[in-house]
């Protein structure tokens, strides 16, 4: 089977969860024995160009690349604002573009995945080629109120919608995209070694010191949580064993950097990893013992628990959105109201060892059902469908 995949970037330019997403379908398809390509917008040069990339084809185009993502305290410049809202309604050239690739690569199938900067009339121009489109939905800004008329009429050429999480669909269905659609729930997913797996969470159910490791992995914004987080931390009693100490281990960059930098000057337990690359970051999990992801927005998924959970950390999540479908589905950690309060209260459950030794003793049990192998096949059905 001849699969293209369409994001607006691609490895090495990876700019979030999607792009990570995106790379392990791609490269899981390959090794069984299907045609890949990747459409993005993140030409260095102002063509198209033709790249491989561990089997997969890489066509990276120049008409969707201005794309930005503007966050609280980062201002954009008004010329790229407009530029960003045209392209996200319609952008024709990209279209153009897309012909080109439908044309050299010809696909059975098209897999969108984040349309920033493409738009959604490139399902239109699929349609007119005859390729079924499979759309999966990583974020909601399709339902945003300047972009939703324009979704809404080209959603008609999607022949299935999936997310990662339930919540997600249902949200779109609510808002009256895809309502014709067939539609799927299927989760995302990472490599899964199981042997690495046992054997971390045999190392960690081990330990003998004392300190227990609390970890913040993702994005220094608001809609995080973490401040909260922060707040919660700094009021959070170690427990009656004098010998008991605890550290909060932060990964990640954003314009919440200054609060965490203020923070680990009060309070040296706080260590601030800044950016870490994927090598290093399994190098934190591995020291760690408890993921807190405290979202206090619905996330479409969450893969921050699931690598967590991979990693024989046991997890404190928001209860909203994707990450509280994860919660549920793999039955260990807790899921809570990410207030202040409640969080001083999970993270003082955790700072016995035996209760996080429980939760990872059970953690084998679900972590099969969020392999990229999984992912992949719940794809690969949906293509031959």
């Amino acid at each position: 089977m001849k699969i293209l995949i369409i994001n607006p970037y691609y490895f090495p330019n990876m700019q979030g969860g999607t792009e990570q997403v995106v790379k392990l379908l791609a490269e899981e398809y390959v090794r069984v024995g299907h045609d890949v390509a990747v459409l993005t917008g993140d030409s260095p040069k102002d063509k198209l160009q033709k790249d491989n990339v561990n089997g997969v084809i890489i066509y990276r185009g120049v008409k969707g690349k201005f794309v930005m993502h503007p966050e609280k305290g980062n201002q954009n410049p008004l010329l790229i604002k407009v530029k960003n809202n045209i392209n996200h309604r319609h952008n024709i050239p990209v279209e153009h573009e897309l012909e080109d690739v439908i044309d050299n690569f010809k696909p059975d199938v098209i897999h969108t995945q984040n349309l920033y900067g493409f738009s959604s009339t490139i399902w239109k121009v699929a349609h007119k080629k005859n390729i079924r489109v499979i759309h999966t939905l990583h974020d909601y800004w399709l339902l945003e109120p300047k972009f939703k008329k324009w979704a809404q009429n080209n959603s008609k050429y999607v022949d299935c919608v999936t997310a990662p999480s339930a919540y997600t669909l249902e949200e779109f269905q609510h808002g009256g995209l895809f309502d014709c659609t067939n539609s799927a729930v299927v989760p995302n997913g990472i490599p899964v070694n199981i042997e690495y797996h046992k054997r971390i969470v045999e190392q960690k159910r081990s330990r003998s010191d004392t300190t227990i490791r609390f970890l913040y992995v993702g994005q220094l914004i608001e809609k995080k949580g973490l401040l909260q987080l922060l707040d919660a931390y700094s009021n959070l009693s170690t427990g009656t064993a004098e010998n008991l100490k605890t550290e909060l281990h932060i990964c990640g960059t954003g314009y919440l950097k200054d609060n965490v930098l203020q923070a680990t000057e009060k309070d040296k337990s706080i260590i601030y990893h800044g950016f870490v690359d994927k090598d290093g970051l399994t190098k934190v999990y591995e020291q760690c013992d408890v993921l807190v992801a405290p979202s206090i927005w619905a996330e479409p998924f969450g893969m921050v628990a699931i690598e967590a959970f991979y990693h024989g950390l046991t997890v404190i999540a928001g209860n909203t959105g994707g990450l509280n479908e994860i919660m549920q589905n793999m039955k260990v950690g807790r899921a809570v109201d990410p207030t202040v309060d409640n969080l001083v209260e999970t993270m003082k459950y955790y700072c016995d060892r035996e209760h996080i030794i429980a939760d990872i003793d059970s953690l084998k049990e679900g972590i099969l059902q969020y392999s990229i192998n999984n992912q992949a096949s719940g794809f690969l059905k949906l293509y031959k469908q």
